[in-house]
């Protein structure tokens, strides 16, 4: 799946109906809406090998709500990019990757965390 820009809650609905999924590459634009966790249910997408995400400073925590729902127990690359020349801001998104990790256990040959911030 490649998309340009969506929102949280249209992209959160397309995944937990396409488990069969094994790229996922898409933008998060400034006027994305957060992920929601509801209730307890993680988004398992078993057969995901590529995933690509461009962010801008301002969806860093909408990324970080994301892999916090998600587990890719295939997953071999991962690329998350900003493209603002902005530091990142605090978030919480370095945790979130830790957890989905342990969550995941992946057999990851490929991580790419890019900012462009100065």
């Amino acid at each position: 799946m490649h998309l340009d820009e969506i929102n949280a809650k249209d992209l959160s609905e397309i995944l937990r109906n396409a488990p069969n999924l094994t790229t996922l590459m898409f933008g998060l634009g400034g006027d994305a809406e957060p992920f929601r966790r509801t209730g307890t249910s993680i988004i398992y997408l078993n057969k995901l090998k590529y995933f690509h995400v461009v962010m801008n400073s301002r969806t860093v925590n909408h990324l970080s709500a994301l892999v916090e729902i998600l587990c890719a127990s295939t997953l071999e690359d991962l690329h998350f990019e900003q493209l603002s020349r902005r530091e990142l801001p605090q978030s919480s998104l370095w945790t979130g990757l830790k957890d989905f990790f342990q969550r995941s256990n992946p057999p990851l040959e490929r991580l790419v965390l890019h900012s462009r911030g100065d």
